[in-house]
Protein backbone atom coordinates (compact mmCIF):
# COMPACT_ATOMS: atom_id res chain seq x y z
CA UNK A 1 0.00 0.00 0.00
CA UNK A 2 3.09 2.47 -0.53
CA UNK A 3 1.18 4.17 -3.41
CA UNK A 4 -1.87 5.24 -1.79
CA UNK A 5 -3.45 8.26 -2.57
CA UNK A 6 -4.19 11.24 -0.52
CA UNK A 7 -7.61 10.70 -0.48
CA UNK A 8 -7.16 7.05 0.34
CA UNK A 9 -5.37 7.11 3.24
CA UNK A 10 -7.84 10.10 4.68
CA UNK A 11 -10.39 7.60 3.83
CA UNK A 12 -8.61 5.08 5.57
CA UNK A 13 -8.80 6.84 8.95
CA UNK A 14 -12.20 5.48 9.39
CA UNK A 15 -11.27 1.75 9.36
CA UNK A 16 -12.11 -0.37 12.08
CA UNK A 17 -8.81 -2.83 11.61
CA UNK A 18 -5.83 -0.57 13.50
CA UNK A 19 -3.13 -1.95 11.01
CA UNK A 20 -4.86 -0.23 7.98
CA UNK A 21 -5.50 3.09 10.27
CA UNK A 22 -2.72 3.13 12.69
CA UNK A 23 0.03 1.99 11.14
CA UNK A 24 -0.51 2.81 6.95
CA UNK A 25 -3.22 5.55 7.24
CA UNK A 26 -1.77 7.78 9.83
CA UNK A 27 2.13 6.18 9.67
CA UNK A 28 2.14 7.38 5.80
CA UNK A 29 0.00 11.10 6.37
CA UNK A 30 2.28 11.54 9.36
CA UNK A 31 5.35 11.06 6.95
CA UNK A 32 4.29 12.82 3.96
CA UNK A 33 3.44 15.87 6.20
CA UNK A 34 6.59 15.90 8.07
CA UNK A 35 8.61 15.65 5.05
CA UNK A 36 7.08 18.83 3.69
CA UNK A 37 5.31 16.63 0.45
CA UNK A 38 1.77 17.84 1.63
CA UNK A 39 2.67 21.90 2.23
CA UNK A 40 0.90 23.04 -0.59
CA UNK A 41 -2.32 21.13 0.51
CA UNK A 42 -2.17 21.63 4.21
CA UNK A 43 -4.68 23.79 4.66
CA UNK A 44 -7.71 21.73 2.62
CA UNK A 45 -6.38 18.53 4.34
CA UNK A 46 -6.73 20.33 7.82
CA UNK A 47 -9.88 21.42 6.85
CA UNK A 48 -11.09 18.34 5.73
CA UNK A 49 -9.72 16.60 9.11
CA UNK A 50 -11.43 19.30 11.03
CA UNK A 51 -15.02 17.99 9.87
CA UNK A 52 -14.22 14.53 10.52
CA UNK A 53 -14.02 15.61 14.49
CA UNK A 54 -17.63 15.73 14.66
CA UNK A 55 -17.51 11.76 12.45
CA UNK A 56 -19.94 9.00 14.33
CA UNK A 57 -16.81 7.04 14.08
CA UNK A 58 -14.56 7.20 17.18
CA UNK A 59 -11.42 5.71 15.27
CA UNK A 60 -12.09 8.90 12.84
CA UNK A 61 -12.29 11.53 15.16
CA UNK A 62 -9.60 10.61 17.41
CA UNK A 63 -7.46 9.85 14.61
CA UNK A 64 -8.33 13.02 12.35
CA UNK A 65 -7.46 14.71 15.64
CA UNK A 66 -3.75 13.20 15.69
CA UNK A 67 -3.26 14.41 12.08
CA UNK A 68 -3.81 17.56 12.25
CA UNK A 69 -1.66 18.12 15.17
CA UNK A 70 0.96 16.79 12.50
CA UNK A 71 -0.20 19.33 10.28
CA UNK A 72 0.18 22.31 12.86
CA UNK A 73 3.37 20.56 13.47
CA UNK A 74 4.68 21.41 10.38
CA UNK A 75 3.41 24.48 9.76
CA UNK A 76 5.01 25.78 13.13
CA UNK A 77 8.55 25.18 12.11
CA UNK A 78 7.95 26.45 8.39
CA UNK A 79 4.79 29.42 9.01
CA UNK A 80 2.83 28.15 6.22
CA UNK A 81 -0.39 28.23 7.55
CA UNK A 82 -2.73 32.25 8.39
CA UNK A 83 -3.49 32.72 12.01
CA UNK A 84 -7.24 32.63 10.57
CA UNK A 85 -6.76 28.94 9.29
CA UNK A 86 -5.71 28.15 12.70
CA UNK A 87 -8.39 29.31 15.11
CA UNK A 88 -10.65 27.83 12.47
CA UNK A 89 -9.76 24.55 13.43
CA UNK A 90 -9.10 25.14 16.89
CA UNK A 91 -12.64 26.09 17.27
CA UNK A 92 -13.45 22.71 15.28
CA UNK A 93 -11.23 20.70 17.76
CA UNK A 94 -12.14 22.57 21.18
CA UNK A 95 -16.01 21.90 20.48
CA UNK A 96 -14.89 18.19 19.66
CA UNK A 97 -12.50 17.76 22.64
CA UNK A 98 -14.37 19.25 25.16
CA UNK A 99 -17.83 17.08 24.48
CA UNK A 100 -15.86 13.45 23.09
CA UNK A 101 -17.60 10.57 25.92
CA UNK A 102 -15.99 7.44 24.19
CA UNK A 103 -12.35 8.13 26.28
CA UNK A 104 -11.35 4.15 25.62
CA UNK A 105 -7.19 4.15 25.45
CA UNK A 106 -7.17 0.64 24.11
CA UNK A 107 -9.71 -1.38 22.58
CA UNK A 108 -9.81 -4.98 22.02
CA UNK A 109 -10.61 -4.90 18.05
CA UNK A 110 -10.17 -1.63 17.42
CA UNK A 111 -7.26 -1.10 18.34
CA UNK A 112 -5.46 2.57 20.09
CA UNK A 113 -8.26 5.12 20.22
CA UNK A 114 -6.87 7.38 22.69
CA UNK A 115 -9.06 10.64 21.92
CA UNK A 116 -7.45 12.40 25.43
CA UNK A 117 -4.11 11.61 24.64
CA UNK A 118 -4.42 12.37 20.44
CA UNK A 119 -6.27 15.52 21.96
CA UNK A 120 -3.53 16.43 24.45
CA UNK A 121 -1.47 16.02 21.13
CA UNK A 122 -2.99 18.76 18.80
CA UNK A 123 -2.93 21.05 22.31
CA UNK A 124 0.70 20.39 22.52
CA UNK A 125 0.70 21.19 19.14
CA UNK A 126 -1.25 24.45 18.62
CA UNK A 127 0.61 25.16 21.95
CA UNK A 128 3.94 26.01 19.70
CA UNK A 129 1.75 27.99 17.28
CA UNK A 130 3.69 31.25 17.07
CA UNK A 131 0.22 32.97 15.57
CA UNK A 132 -1.71 32.31 19.08
CA UNK A 133 -1.66 35.18 21.20
CA UNK A 134 -2.18 35.27 24.77
CA UNK A 135 -6.06 35.20 24.94
CA UNK A 136 -5.82 32.08 22.36
CA UNK A 137 -3.16 30.48 25.23
CA UNK A 138 -5.30 30.85 28.04
CA UNK A 139 -8.55 29.41 26.12
CA UNK A 140 -6.71 26.57 25.40
CA UNK A 141 -5.79 26.43 29.60
CA UNK A 142 -9.39 26.29 29.76
CA UNK A 143 -10.25 23.53 27.70
CA UNK A 144 -7.46 21.47 29.30
CA UNK A 145 -9.53 21.97 32.78
CA UNK A 146 -12.95 21.49 30.73
CA UNK A 147 -11.58 18.24 29.67
CA UNK A 148 -10.22 17.08 33.22
CA UNK A 149 -13.60 18.46 34.96
CA UNK A 150 -15.83 17.14 32.54
CA UNK A 151 -17.98 14.27 34.39
CA UNK A 152 -16.64 10.41 33.34
CA UNK A 153 -16.67 6.64 34.55
CA UNK A 154 -13.08 6.63 32.60
CA UNK A 155 -9.68 6.97 34.93
CA UNK A 156 -6.57 7.92 32.86
CA UNK A 157 -4.29 5.33 31.71
CA UNK A 158 -1.87 4.74 29.37
CA UNK A 159 0.28 8.25 30.21
CA UNK A 160 -2.70 10.29 29.24
CA UNK A 161 -1.94 12.35 31.90
CA UNK A 162 1.32 12.77 31.52
CA UNK A 163 0.20 13.50 27.36
CA UNK A 164 -2.11 16.28 28.79
CA UNK A 165 0.18 17.46 31.51
CA UNK A 166 2.85 18.21 28.97
CA UNK A 167 0.98 19.75 26.45
CA UNK A 168 -0.39 22.27 29.43
CA UNK A 169 3.15 22.84 30.15
CA UNK A 170 4.05 23.82 26.53
CA UNK A 171 2.04 26.42 26.80
CA UNK A 172 2.74 27.51 30.19
CA UNK A 173 6.48 28.40 28.48
CA UNK A 174 4.87 30.96 26.36
CA UNK A 175 6.81 34.25 26.97
CA UNK A 176 3.06 36.05 26.01
CA UNK A 177 1.33 34.66 28.81
CA UNK A 178 1.52 36.86 31.77
CA UNK A 179 1.59 35.85 35.50
CA UNK A 180 -2.44 36.27 35.92
CA UNK A 181 -2.93 34.66 32.26
CA UNK A 182 -0.99 31.66 33.40
CA UNK A 183 -2.80 30.86 36.53
CA UNK A 184 -6.85 31.76 36.40
CA UNK A 185 -7.30 28.56 34.47
CA UNK A 186 -6.88 27.20 37.69
CA UNK A 187 -9.74 28.67 39.22
CA UNK A 188 -11.91 25.89 37.65
CA UNK A 189 -10.79 22.86 39.38
CA UNK A 190 -9.71 25.17 42.51
CA UNK A 191 -13.65 25.53 42.73
CA UNK A 192 -14.42 22.25 41.66
CA UNK A 193 -12.16 20.10 44.14
CA UNK A 194 -13.80 22.76 46.60
CA UNK A 195 -16.98 21.63 46.46
CA UNK A 196 -16.16 17.41 46.98
CA UNK A 197 -17.78 15.44 49.40
CA UNK A 198 -16.63 12.40 51.51
CA UNK A 199 -16.50 9.14 49.77
CA UNK A 200 -14.59 7.54 46.87
CA UNK A 201 -12.72 9.52 44.42
CA UNK A 202 -14.90 10.22 41.40
CA UNK A 203 -12.73 9.33 38.25
CA UNK A 204 -12.47 13.10 37.20
CA UNK A 205 -10.63 14.17 40.36
CA UNK A 206 -8.20 11.17 40.06
CA UNK A 207 -8.05 12.16 36.39
CA UNK A 208 -7.17 15.82 37.71
CA UNK A 209 -4.96 15.31 40.46
CA UNK A 210 -2.68 13.42 38.53
CA UNK A 211 -2.82 15.87 35.44
CA UNK A 212 -1.85 18.88 37.98
CA UNK A 213 0.76 16.88 39.31
CA UNK A 214 2.72 16.52 35.68
CA UNK A 215 2.12 19.90 35.29
CA UNK A 216 3.89 20.96 38.13
CA UNK A 217 6.74 19.07 38.29
CA UNK A 218 7.26 19.85 33.89
CA UNK A 219 7.04 23.55 35.28
CA UNK A 220 9.31 22.85 37.90
CA UNK A 221 11.96 20.39 36.97
CA UNK A 222 11.82 21.52 32.32
CA UNK A 223 11.42 18.93 29.97
CA UNK A 224 13.07 15.50 30.13
CA UNK A 225 16.70 15.67 28.64
CA UNK A 226 15.02 13.75 25.07
CA UNK A 227 12.26 16.27 24.60
CA UNK A 228 12.99 17.54 21.28
CA UNK A 229 11.04 20.63 21.84
CA UNK A 230 13.26 23.90 22.06
CA UNK A 231 11.77 25.37 25.04
CA UNK A 232 13.00 27.49 28.14
CA UNK A 233 11.88 27.79 31.44
CA UNK A 234 8.18 28.51 31.99
CA UNK A 235 8.64 32.56 32.38
CA UNK A 236 5.89 32.30 35.80
CA UNK A 237 7.17 29.45 37.08
CA UNK A 238 7.61 30.25 41.30
CA UNK A 239 3.47 31.61 40.70
CA UNK A 240 2.13 28.59 38.75
CA UNK A 241 3.73 26.44 41.19
CA UNK A 242 2.42 27.70 43.61
CA UNK A 243 -0.60 27.96 42.55
CA UNK A 244 -1.30 24.28 41.11
CA UNK A 245 -0.06 23.55 45.10
CA UNK A 246 -2.59 25.39 46.26
CA UNK A 247 -5.31 23.59 44.08
CA UNK A 248 -3.81 20.04 44.72
CA UNK A 249 -3.79 20.78 48.70
CA UNK A 250 -7.50 21.25 48.30
CA UNK A 251 -8.25 17.49 47.64
CA UNK A 252 -4.65 15.83 48.73
CA UNK A 253 -3.13 16.25 52.48
CA UNK A 254 -0.05 14.48 51.26
CA UNK A 255 0.73 17.68 49.23
CA UNK A 256 0.69 19.93 52.16
CA UNK A 257 4.81 20.58 52.07
CA UNK A 258 4.86 21.44 47.93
Amino acid sequence: MNSLSLNELIDLLASTDPQLRDDIAYSQLAIRIESGAEDQHLRELGDRLALKLSDEAIQTRTFSALVLGCIVERSNHNDLLARETLLRWVDSFASWYRSETDLRGWDEELGWLHAVAHGADVIGALAGAPELRENDLVALLALVTDRLLTPTLFVFREQEDERLGRAAAIILCRSELSSSAATVWLESPAIALSAGEPGPTPPWVSNTLRTLRVIYMIVERGFHKGDTLDLHQAPHREDITSAIAGVLRLASPYTAEL
